[in-house]
C-alpha cells in the first residue's frame, strides 16, 4: 500500500473517524516490521472510530482510542503530555482539484493542530473521490443523531464533515 513507506519505526500516529484506506496504510507499515502506535478518535455521534480500533486490533496494530476533542491536544507536541505524535493520517470523503479535502467534522481542528506543531498531515483516499465539478458540499445531518430524545424546541446543529485546507496538507496518498 502506497503511504506506508512514509512511516518510520517507532512513530506515533493520529487518525480520525474510519477510513479503510488509512487502515491499510497503517497495517502495511506494521506488516513491514515497523513498530507504530496509533491514536484514533471515537468519532461521535456514530462512533465510526470503533470500527478503526477493531480493524487495527485484528491486524495487530497497537491502538489507543481517544475522544474527538482530545485529538488536537495529542497532536500539539508543545504540551507536556508525554506523547509525541509524528504523523497524522486522515481519510477523505471528497478531494477538490486544489487539494482542499472534506472529511469527518473535526478534521479541520486536527489539521490546525498539526500545522501549529509541525506534524505532517497526509490525506489518504481514492482518486475516485476527486470532485472535479465542485458539487460536493458540507452535509448537515439530523440532530437526532446527537440527541435522539431531545426536548422539543432545542435546536441541534449536526454537520457531518468539514474541510481541511490544502495549505495544511503535507501530501495526498492515492492508489497511484
Amino acid at each position: 500500500m502506497i503511504g506506508a513507506e512514509l512511516i518510520q519505526d517507532g512513530e506515533q500516529i493520529v487518525t480520525h473517524c474510519h477510513s479503510g484506506s488509512v487502515v491499510k496504510v497503517l497495517t502495511k507499515a506494521r506488516d513491514s516490521g515497523k513498530k507504530i502506535h496509533v491514536y484514533n478518535t471515537e468519532t461521535r455521534p456514530l462512533y465510526q472510530g470503533r470500527k478503526t480500533s477493531m480493524d487495527l486490533f485484528k491486524a495487530g496494530v497497537p491502538d489507543t482510542m481517544i475522544t474527538d476533542d482530545m485529538a488536537p491536544f495529542f497532536i500539539d507536541n508543545n504540551y507536556e503530555n508525554n506523547i509525541h505524535i509524528h504523523r497524522v493520517f486522515l481519510g477523505s470523503d471528497c478531494i477538490r482539484p486544489n487539494g482542499d479535502t472534506f472529511n469527518k467534522v473535526g478534521s479541520f481542528a486536527i489539521s490546525l493542530s498539526a500545522a501549529q506543531s509541525n506534524v505532517p498531515l497526509y490525506i489518504v483516499g481514492s482518486l475516485l473521490k476527486i470532485d472535479m465539478t465542485r458539487t460536493i458540499g458540507i452535509e448537515t445531518r439530523s440532530g437526532s443523531e446527537l440527541w435522539p430524545e431531545a426536548p422539543v424546541g432545542i435546536d441541534i446543529l449536526n454537520y457531518a464533515f468539514d474541510m481541511v485546507p490544502a495549505k495544511y496538507i503535507t501530501g495526498i496518498i492515492t492508489e497511484f
